[in-house]
């Protein structure tokens, strides 16, 4: 069962504690001398943090001062003074055992809270319990916290770091929306699911390592919607569902490493995604949304597999002329949508198949079938003794596909290069090996 606070229906009464307080800031760690704006910075990893605590509940490195405790044991006030909490265990002797939404939600003074190591306490942390504390930095939890709640950090957009327990499990709605100094996460191997919004405009995250996250199975709508200087995305291999929207207008990602378990890309889930440079979507996968891919002008090719049966409306939208969509599989049954393979670019696949008949059917889309990929492959392999790059094949599918070069101009153009002329063929064998780059026969424009 997930240790989350759900809302508190009524309270009866609420206790205050206010016996002779501590009237000094007390830091974790041996005290030095700080100047009167630095504010101490509280770390449940302190080891000082798991010490028992004494009669009145005291745990060094903090007080009870401000806080007020309701029915059930409930942190649900603090009218304390400090800028760095670690929060009690006990309060007056009583355990605590949770955080109400009242507690801290919008205080703007405190910059960092620690939550201790405390059995049987702080079970239970109410949804948006902290949301809007715009001046907190840091977090640490210590106590084995299974769920950061919806909405629990919501708009603290001072926050630059958080430590969770590594039994953390999910991650619920909303819980980090908003946090705009945020940089970099690192999640741990128990993840189960990232809720819808939960890192949504997050703008300064640079680094979400999931990859080790190896029970995470799902990603939900909008989870890092506007996380725009995000770098790349790499999904941990069992990862089976990612809901829609999830990565829109991550506009500084330039690759995405897939789940091999992933079965659909749902709708807009990388819209506006400008920066990423190439795609091997998953043989798994079967459906491919509405403007999943819509605006990623970026885009310099996508291999798209046989599984793909569906794909909706305005799906790759946005892509260049300069993209290839390499489409080389069996694609008889595949059903496309208006516009779902683009208004323009490149598409490699079958003739006669659905890739094709849209290429036709769209005067802006090039194709080019698999015989003349092939014929390209002969070219380089003839008349320069090697394999072709990638970067060239790219290259000269563009060629052929825009009319740049014809079957005849493309050998011309690799016979006159220097590499060729490197080779010092004799007139027979240049004879012989062009006899053989046509034996299979030449792509004709019908089949760009």
């Amino acid at each position: 069962m997930k240790n989350t606070i759900q809302s508190i229906m009524e309270r009866r009464s609420t206790r205050h504690y206010t016996e002779e307080p501590v009237t000094e800031e007390i830091l974790i760690g041996e005290p030095e001398e700080l100047p009167e704006d630095d504010a101490p910075v509280a770390d449940a990893s302190d080891d000082r943090v798991q010490k028992e605590p004494d009669e009145k509940g005291h745990i060094e490195g903090n007080t009870d001062k401000g806080f007020v405790l309701d029915d059930n044991d409930y942190i649900c006030e603090y009218n304390g003074t400090l800028t760095g909490l670690v929060l009690p265990i006990k309060i007056n002797g009583v355990k605590v055992m949770g955080i109400t939404e009242t507690a801290f939600s919008g205080n703007t003074t405190i910059q960092s809270i620690a939550i201790p190591y405390s059995p049987g306490g702080y079970t239970y942390i109410e949804n948006g319990a902290f949301r809007g504390c715009t001046a907190l930095e840091s977090v640490s939890m210590a106590n084995p916290i299974d769920t950061i709640v919806a909405e629990a950090f919501s708009g603290c957009t001072s926050l630059k770091a958080i430590s969770w327990p590594s039994g953390l499990q999910y991650i619920e709605h909303d819980a980090f929306n908003g946090c705009t100094s945020l940089k970099a996460i690192g999640m741990t191997n128990n993840l189960i699911e990232i809720g819808d919004n939960a890192f949504r405009n997050c703008s300064s995250l640079v680094d979400f390592d999931m990859k080790e996250s190896k029970a995470l199975r799902t990603i939900g709508s909008g989870a890092f919607y506007g996380c725009s200087s995000l770098k790349a995305i790499i999904m941990p291999t069992k990862l089976k569902t990612v809901k829609n929207s999830a990565f829109q207008g991550c506009s500084s990602v330039t690759s995405v490493k897939f789940s091999g378990a992933l079965k659909r890309i749902e709708g807009y889930t990388f819209k506006g995604c400008s920066a990423i440079r190439h795609l091997d979507i998953p043989s798994r996968v079967t459906y491919i949304g509405t403007e999943a891919f819509n605006g990623c002008s970026g885009l310099d090719y996508v291999n798209i597999p046989s599984s793909v049966v569906r794909i909706l409306k305005n799906a790759f939208t946005g892509i260049t002329a300069n993209t290839v969509l390499f489409m080389r599989g069996n694609f008889a049954n595949l059903q496309i949508s208006e516009n779902g393979l683009g208004t323009t670019g490149i598409i490699l696949g079958r003739k006669n198949q659905p890739p094709h008949v849209y290429a036709k059917n769209h005067s802006g889309v090039n194709f080019i079938s698999l015989e003349g990929e092939k014929y390209i492959k002969r070219v380089y392999s003839h008349l320069l003794a090697r394999s072709i790059t990638f970067s060239e094949k790219l290259t000269q599918i563009r060629n052929l596909a825009q009319g740049k070069l014809t079957a005849a101009t493309l050998v011309k153009s690799i016979a006159d290069s220097s590499e060729c002329a490197s080779k010092n063929w004799n007139r027979v064998k240049l004879i012989k090996k062009l006899y053989k780059i046509m034996l299979n026969g030449a792509p004709t424009p019908a089949e760009r």
